[in-house]
């Protein structure tokens, strides 16, 4: 579980690929990963979507799926 007040960011992961031509994502992962989440000590992927774990944050739902 990863606490609400330790994340920076979240990011879409499709557009996160698509604008980053420089940065080479292995492709069969990818496609599992909807969203990254920035937190101020790591990076982790997670198959919920931004706008989803958006909503969560915002009702109080503070329990995320990481892959």
């Amino acid at each position: 579980m990863i606490r609400l007040s330790d994340v920076v960011a979240i990011v879409d992961a499709v557009g996160a690929v698509k604008s980053s031509s420089s940065i080479p994502f292995p492709t069969s992962s990818v496609e599992e990963v909807k969203s990254f989440i920035i937190t101020t000590k790591h990076i982790y992927t997670s198959p919920i979507s931004s706008n989803t774990l958006l909503k969560r944050s915002q009702s109080g739902l503070k329990v995320v799926s990481m892959l």
